[in-house]
Parts: structure tokens; sequence; C-alpha cells
């Protein structure tokens, strides 16, 4: 059986088990506290410990590394010493300092639908999120920000000793979102089944779509009379490409209008590990689902 590798020279993205991410090398303080607070894989083991003692049945679906361009702390580092002594491509010789991993509950799958606990471990903050997630193209949804939790909320960065208690403060606070999934999934099938049942003309998603560019302008703006510090629910390109998914979709029939729940699931076919940058990627989607639950509210 030939041996894997990790290799990011080719692709920014690698797939893993937790097996594999237990073999990679870890980095700790001076005091022998890990960096961040917690090792990544110590983290997934946690939040699949207390699924179990909630007498839920988890089970990893994806674990995602990803490297990116930060000169001083880059998502990924090959320790040479390491390399040496286990071979190039040796998960052993690979600090990975940005992981994505996903959590299927396997109690509450139904036809099309897993619900699921997904976290997010960088450089910039470690963060929990809980939603349901459409199996046949892996669209997860954070609907709403009762369902995520961050260090970053708590005023930590991972590049601190100190971030050990931020980190309890959000296994702490996972405890309750955890013992309160059952009726969280009861909400989100709620308003899965209301967008379903939600029509969607031309004219009202093109004001969305106007609206969603306009959260991006925003954003990016020099002007501070325009200038909000409020995280943008798309960028640029991903507007675009769900504009072309939307307009492709009722190029298919003579019916134009779409459900909203096929309308969310276009906006957010690009919030994936494999294509945003990971501190952006969760907030991203909290944010997306607030701003379109407050856009059909205003229709």
């Amino acid at each position: 059986m030939e041996k894997r590798q990790l290799d990011f020279s080719k692709n920014k993205t690698q797939e893993l088990t937790l097996e594999d991410l237990e073999k990679t090398y870890i980095e700790d303080y001076p005091n022998g506290q890990p960096v961040g607070g917690i090792y990544h894989y110590a983290l997934i083991q946690a939040i699949l410990e207390k699924l179990k003692v909630a007498g839920l049945k988890p089970e990893v679906q994806q674990i995602t590394a990803a490297d990116n361009g930060d000169r001083q702390r880059p998502g990924v580092t090959i320790y040479k010493e390491a390399e040496a002594q286990y071979g190039v491509g040796s998960f052993e010789s690979h600090a990975l300092r940005r992981v994505y991993a996903i959590i299927n509950v396997k109690d509450f799958a139904d036809k099309d639908t897993d619900y699921n606990c997904a976290i997010s471990y960088h450089q910039k903050a470690i963060s929990v999120g809980f939603g349901p997630q459409v199996r046949v193209c892996s669209n997860m949804m954070i609907m709403g920000a009762q369902y995520y939790v961050s260090t970053s909320c708590m005023g930590g960065i991972l590049e601190r000793n100190e971030n050990m208690k931020h980190v309890g403060e959000l296994l702490d606070r996972c405890d309750d979102l955890i013992g309160g999934f059952s009726t969280s999934v009861t909400a989100w099938r709620e308003q899965l089944e209301m967008l379903q049942q939600t029509s969607l003309e031309v004219n009202q998603c093109r004001v969305i779509f106007g609206r969603l560019m306009e959260e991006r302008i925003k954003y990016d703006t020099q002007n501070k009379d325009l200038h909000t510090r409020t995280i943008y629910p798309l960028n640029d390109t991903f507007i675009k490409l769900a504009y072309e998914r939307y307009l492709a979709m009722i190029s298919r029939t003579s019916h134009k209008a779409v459900t909203a729940w096929d309308f969310y699931n276009i906006l957010n076919e690009d919030l994936k590990p494999s294509k945003v940058d990971m501190p952006l990627l969760q907030p991203q989607m909290v944010r997306l689902n607030d701003f379109l639950m407050q856009e059909l509210e205003a229709l």
C-alpha cells in the first residue's frame, strides 16, 4: 500500500483523516503549552467526545488543511529535521496551522440534509459553528450568530499564551450548543421549510444581488461616511459566480421564479474551505444567513 503524503506545492488544500492530523508536527510555547491553547486534533477530539457524552452519534466527515501566504506564520511549515527523519511529504514533518473539520451528527440526518458541527482552527482564532448541510452539494449553513462561537469574540488570538482561558470558554459554550442540538435541528428545519415555501421573482433576486454588491463596496470603501466594519456576505468573485448560477437556473425554465432555498444554495455554493480564506469562512456563513433573512423580511 502506497504511503500517503502531503504536498501543498501542488494543491493549497489537502484532505486528512484525524489519525493523519495526530501525526503532524505540533508546536508549543516555551512553557510546554500548545500554541493557540489546544492542538488542532485535540480540539476535534474534544468536540467529538462532547457530542458522544450528549448521547449523539458523531462522525468526522472531512478534515481539510490549507496553506496561505502569511510570511510570519504560514498555514503550513515543513520542519527539515523531521523531514530528514520521516521523509519528504511526511505528516510528521508538517506543522499545520489552518485546519477545517466537519463532524456529521448522524442522529438527525434526513433525505437531503445532514446536521453538522464545523471546526475552524487557524492563526487568528478558533471557531465552531453548527448547522445543516445539503448532502448533494456539501453546502453548509450556519443559520445565525447564536450557532457560532469563536475565540476572536473573546478578545484572544492564537499567538498569545493566555488563550488557554479563551479556548476553555469556547468549549464551555459548545457544551450549551451541543446540549441543545435537538432543539436547534427543529429550528433549522423550520427555517428550511420557510425558505422552500418562499418564492422569489426575478426583480427580487436582482435587488438582493445589488444589495450584496453594496455590502461589499461599503466594507472596502475609504469613504468614512459609507464604510462599515461588518464583514460582507460574499466577495466580488463569488457574487459574480452566484449571479451566473442564478441566470443559468432560470434559463432552463419558462417559470422564472425560484425558491428562497434554491437561491440560498446558489449564494452559498462557494463558501467552502477549499475556496475561502479560512478566517473569513464561518463569519461569512453567519453573515450570509443573517443578510438573506433580513432581505427576505424587507421584500
